[in-house]
């Protein structure tokens, strides 16, 4: 819809229904304008909310961001009951309850997660990527 208010000229007694129309076009527009805004501010928020283990996990095996009780962040998966890092060095650590949330002596206990953010990509030409 394309309302063009700068070529109406409102005289009062003589067009008012217009002017309403037009109005109500505006209006419309705009909430159609909000009502997207509020979609994706609603979208990308649940993108990147932490979740509490207490609320639920992550699926099996799909890399999430961590945060560990003493506020340290680590890319990780959970693979049964276990989280597991998601990194060359500790892939041989576990941590989960039976391991008293301890790896290599450091408090590890997950205590929220999020999904990891899409990769950044430059578009064809190089350029930053604007969304």
């Amino acid at each position: 819809m394309s309302i063009n208010v700068n070529e109406f000229e409102y005289v009062p007694g003589k067009n008012d229904a217009e002017y309403i129309k037009l109005l109500k076009g505006v209006i419309e527009m705009q909430k159609n304008t909000i009502g997207k805004a509020v979609a994706k501010v609603k979208k990308l928020s649940a993108q990147t909310r932490w979740i509490p283990c207490s609320e639920r996990m992550p699926e099996i095996g799909k890399d999430v961001l961590t945060t560990y009780i003493d506020g340290e962040m680590k890319r990780c998966y959970v693979r049964e009951d276990a989280w597991f890092p998601n990194d060359d060095s500790e892939k041989s650590g576990w941590i989960n309850e039976e391991s008293d949330y301890r790896y290599n002596g450091l408090s590890m206990e997950v205590i929220a997660w999020m999904p990891m953010p899409e990769p950044y990509k430059e578009d064809e030409d190089g350029s930053e990527r604007k969304e």
